[in-house]
């Protein structure tokens, strides 16, 4: 939609705070800083590019405030605000019904933590479902593949978080051995 002039509006990342954690949680469980660097892209990936469902939501909710507002900002080429004249089809979506040979699924994930929840706890339970390829046109591709911020391995923030995670714990440390000390009995 981006690439055809709808700049739809965009929901973020999940957090940074998250990804950091969830670096050095995967590369330690999976001793591989590839894999943790993985799950970190992942989860600073915005939000309407990773899960469709967050994504028709976006698209929706713009459609619905150009309809009542008439604000087109974000829309940015010609062929999109010309579909601002046929907006009333908004009040009546008919979605068919169109047999699939596609697995049936629970509801779409808005979150990583709803995708957690859904996955099967034992990863090798784990299906991937083969599909056909449905290739984009090679106009609509600029752009969509997101190339890696820092060429490292180990990102600056997931190494903040760590640094920070054991300043904390040294400082917790240090402060349950002083109230242990002041609790012991004095030897006069």
């Amino acid at each position: 939609m981006r690439n055809l002039g709808w700049q739809v509006p965009v929901r973020g990342v999940e957090s940074l705070l998250k990804a950091s954690a969830a670096y050095w949680y995967v590369a330690a469980t999976e001793r591989s800083l590839q894999k943790g660097r993985a799950i970190y892209d992942y989860l600073n990936t915005e939000m309407t590019r990773l899960f469709p469902a967050v994504a028709f939501d976006a698209i929706g909710n713009d459609l619905l405030n150009i309809a009542r507002t008439g604000d087109q900002s974000t829309l940015t080429s010609g062929t999109m605000q010309a579909m601002t004249t046929q907006l009333e089809a908004i009040y009546f979506v008919r979605i068919p019904q169109i047999p699939s040979s596609r697995a049936y699924g629970l509801a779409p994930v808005y979150s990583f933590a709803q995708y957690l929840q859904q996955a099967p706890a034992d990863r090798s339970q784990w299906q991937i479902i083969p599909v056909t390829p449905n290739p984009l046109p090679e106009n609509l591709k600029q752009g969509l593949v997101r190339k890696p911020a820092m060429p490292s391995i180990v990102p600056l923030p997931a190494i903040l978080f760590l640094i920070g995670g054991v300043g904390f714990g040294w400082v917790l440390i240090k402060l349950l051995w002083q109230l242990i000390r002041r609790s012991l009995p004095t030897a006069k």
